[in-house]
């Protein structure tokens, strides 16, 4: 590594960390946990010492730490389950309802076998959970820890208020578990947080801000307010638009009226639209902190919203998780964003989800190892991924780069913009002093920020530069998806962006959740959001492309329009959009072994989902081309669709939504005309005239890059045949097998076998309410849940799957299925 990364000079890490403001003498050093001494003693004592007796007596510890009252009935749970694993001293311990405060400990004895403990606090928040959670609860917690390690280790490490509804969650505690093993690892969060050490108090330099000048019966409506109009906005403008908001607010008399409020928002926020510029998210947050009458009670909709206002008012223990995080973590932003019901809300729930509570353990898991409270944790790698992201785009070196060379320095991160400082300069001084808050502003104490740049070890130079290897993938990403807007511009010639625009609702006839055809369009909605979210990763990208080795965009959501036959009704379903980049050779093609993997994409897709076939394209702008590009920022907007084919029917092209742009694949040999395009343009609403008159969105001419003999794979006739056939999964295999040995096994990971069990539980759900559902299909799903990709291809060798219609009474279906639609019945 070059020398540029935290050596030579650097400066040791500050010591203990101190609780209170760092202006003042008074520091509160962390002492090592009962939890860590009680762990020491029984690895020595019973265990034999070493690494594995600690492991063992964690094992132990970690259940003792959860019991509410010693020997009560959640030690007999405990026990039990100790016994039935054949953890017999554990489980003696749990039934003489031995406690933590039980173990004896022997001062120095004890200290010297603790180690490094000593100097990496617990930190957990066992303590919160029990006055929080019911025996059920913790029996639950008991259960849950038992089979998902992972889990246990981060649980001690949730609020209870993330914790509480992952319980009670059927899915929850998978949920967290699987994207605990995708998370950064808590050395990383350490390591990370300890580069950002020289930010650290960015929160309690904030919270102490807020109380000198609006004084403490003000500031926590201050703080509400400030989260409530953070989404979507920089620090610098967070603030600038609060403090307008707070002056008019309070120059009206702090008016208690929701429309008054909103005009008042839209008088003092950026942009010149008036209320139009208030964002939706800003409104009711807004109000709720404006118009509690506690403003220490409330609770803020969406979980990075209300904890960043709990972190502003000095809860040590919350963690943001905002858009930074979200950069840091590679988790895709979209999957920490939530909005509560009203009964969450009312219930004191922002929205917690597994993702955002398994985010927040990990970095108080890892802030911890750095002798961080959990706002410090976030609030120092935030200090960190904000410059290395910023410096990327701006120099347009690699963030690994930039480390090497030195350039992100104490200083760097030091001038992340925080609130403190802020406050009390430029514009934001000029709206407090007309507020009347000139006395305060100038009373105010700078807050002194660490001098000194941490030393890293090694290990940790190497973790930080795994943080900035994230941080390059996700530039490299949004370069990507900045290329992708092809519709706009003319493409490279030297790549195309591909699209698999799949459907979740199974196919018409199959008789496999049949009703879905003709539910209403919230529930196809809402079944393709859980179908798309199992074949996506925390990321936001499509599992099986990136398996495949493609460099992938995030899932987008389209409109489908599709027709089995021309004797079948045309079907206007949801659907998602999973993008890849793909090179082109010099004739303007896909090179062969790129096309094999999208169609072997197509064949694993549409066999998972129970769908008649899988289509592909990619368009590149081409005045010579005869297929068309629709420019969108969107999906297409269903009517639009229904406007189309009314008029022009599927028989000659096909509708290729993308998510953000679309294209109409021409299966004729007539280009389109300038009238038809702008004609086609209109029914899809894409063109727009300004008030100069210039007119936007009229959709050019294009090509699809893709072999038209490889885009599409069909199954249709495949799914007429017998259950027990397996025409199906051999053809599908068939199309596998071409990857060749390395891309086989490439494609048969972990993720693949999770979305397999993940289709199951949701057409099992569906099956319990009366729906129909081919047993065949669901016979593969379980196999390639339980053994993989590569049991699938031993099962279908082995004749494994039902040998019989009769078996699962589809002969009738399959029999109605080879009828024209209008032979088809229901008797």
């Amino acid at each position: 590594m070059a020398s540029g990364l935290l050596s030579g000079n650097a400066i040791p890490f500050p010591g203990p960390h101190t609780l209170l403001d760092n202006r003042n003498a008074t520091a509160s050093s962390f002492e090592p946990s009962l939890t860590d001494q009680a762990t020491y003693w029984l690895a020595n004592s019973l265990f034999g010492g070493g690494r594995e007796g600690v492991r063992s007596a964690q094992k132990v510890t970690n259940l003792l730490e959860m019991l509410p009252v010693t020997g009560d009935i959640t030690a007999a749970m405990d026990a039990r389950h100790a016994f039935q694993n054949d953890r017999n001293l554990e489980g003696g311990l749990l039934t003489a309802g031995i406690g933590l405060g039980a173990i004896p400990l022997v001062g120095p004895a004890i200290r010297k076998g603790l180690g490094s403990v000593a100097r990496s606090p617990s930190m957990s928040l066992v303590p919160e959970q029990k006055k929080v959670l019911t025996p059920e609860l913790w029996e639950k917690l008991a259960v849950a820890s038992d089979n998902n390690p992972k889990f246990a280790a981060a649980s001690k490490f949730m609020h209870p208020a993330e914790l509480v509804p992952i319980l009670n969650s059927r899915n929850g505690v998978a949920q967290t578990e699987r994207l605990l093993e995708v998370l950064p690892t808590a050395a990383n969060v350490e390591a990370t947080a300890k580069f950002g050490a020289p930010k650290q108090g960015w929160y309690r330099a904030s919270t102490q801000a807020l109380i000198d000048v609006f004084g403490k019966k003000d500031a926590p409506r201050f703080a509400a307010l400030l989260a409530a109009t953070s989404p979507q906005n920089s620090v610098e403008m967070n603030l600038l638009n609060t403090l307008n908001i707070w002056k008019n607010w309070t120059a009206a008399g702090r008016p208690q009226d929701a429309a008054q409020i909103k005009a008042i928002m839209g008088d003092s926020v950026a942009g010149d639209k008036g209320e139009d510029s208030v964002l939706d998210a800003w409104v009711n947050n807004s109000n709720r902190a404006l118009t509690a009458k506690d403003p220490t009670q409330i609770t803020l909709s969406g979980p990075k919203v209300d904890s960043f206002y709990r972190n502003l008012t000095d809860d040590v223990n919350r963690v943001t998780n905002d858009a930074w995080m979200s950069n840091f973590s590679g988790i895709s932003q979209d999957n920490l964003r939530t909005s509560p019901s009203a009964a969450q809300l009312a219930a004191g729930n922002p929205g917690m989800t597994p993702t955002y509570a398994a985010l927040s353990a990990r970095v108080r898991q890892g802030g911890a190892r750095a002798g961080m409270s959990g706002s410090e944790g976030q609030e120092t790698i935030w200090s960190t991924a904000k410059p290395l992201m910023e410096m990327q785009s701006a120099t347009g070196k690699p963030a690994r780069q930039l480390l090497e060379e030195g350039l992100i320095t104490p200083e760097v991160i030091r001038e992340t913009p925080d609130f403190s400082t802020l406050l009390n300069t430029g514009t934001n001084r000029e709206i407090l002093k007309r507020a009347g808050y000139e006395n305060q502003l100038d009373a105010m104490v700078p807050y002194k920020w660490p001098d000194e740049m941490p030393s890293l070890s090694l290990g940790e130079q190497n973790e930080v530069m795994k943080t900035a290897a994230r941080i390059e993938d996700l530039g490299a990403l949004r370069g990507r998806e900045s290329a992708a807007k092809q519709f706009v511009v003319p493409g490279r010639g030297d790549r195309a962006f591909v699209s698999h625009t799949a459907e979740a609702v199974p196919g018409a006839g199959m008789g496999h959740l049949p009703s879905l055809l003709e539910a209403s369009s919230g529930a196809r909605d809402q079944f393709t959001s859980k179908v798309r979210a199992a074949l996506t990763d925390a990321q936001g990208m499509d599992i099986i492309n990136k398996n495949l080795g493609f460099p992938t965009l995030g899932t987008r959501v389209m409109q489908g329009a599709y027709r089995a036959s021309p004797e079948h009704p045309i079907e206007f379903n949801p659907g998602y959009a999973a993008p890849v980049e793909v090179p082109l050779t010099k004739t303007g093609k896909i090179p062969s072994k790129m096309e094999q993997k999208l169609r072997a994409s197509a064949a694993l897709r549409g066999t998972m989902t129970a769908q008649h076939g899988t289509p592909y394209s990619g368009m590149l702008a081409d005045k010579k081309g005869k297929d068309l590009l629709v420019p969108t920022e969107k999906k297409l907007d269903r009517e639009a669709v229904q406007k189309y084919v009314a008029k022009y029917g599927l028989e000659d092209a096909a509708i290729a939504d993308y998510g953000r742009g679309a294209g109409l694949l021409n299966w004729t040999d007539k280009p389109y005309s300038a009238e038809s395009a702008k004609e086609i343009g209109g029914l899809f609403g894409t063109i727009k005239t300004d008030k100069k008159g210039v007119v936007t969105g009229i959709p050019v001419s294009g090509r699809n890059v893709v072999d038209p003999d490889m885009s599409y794979f069909d199954i249709q006739a495949e799914w007429l045949q017998s259950p027990g056939s397996g025409a199906v999964t051999n053809k599908m295999m068939a199309e596998l097998d071409k990857l060749g040995s390395a891309g086989f096994k490439r494609l048969d990971q972990k993720n693949i076998r999770q979305a397999a069990g993940d289709l199951e539980q949701i057409f099992r759900s569906k099956a319990k309410k009366g729906e129909p559902v081919r047993e065949d299909l669901m016979n593969l799903l379980q196999i390639v849940k339980d053994k993989g990709l590569a049991g699938l291809r031993k099962a279908v060798k082995a004749k494994e799957f039902l040998p019989s219609l009769a078996a699962i009474g589809l002969a009738p279906t399959i029999y109605r299925m080879s009828q024209p639609a209008d032979q088809q019945s229901d008797g």
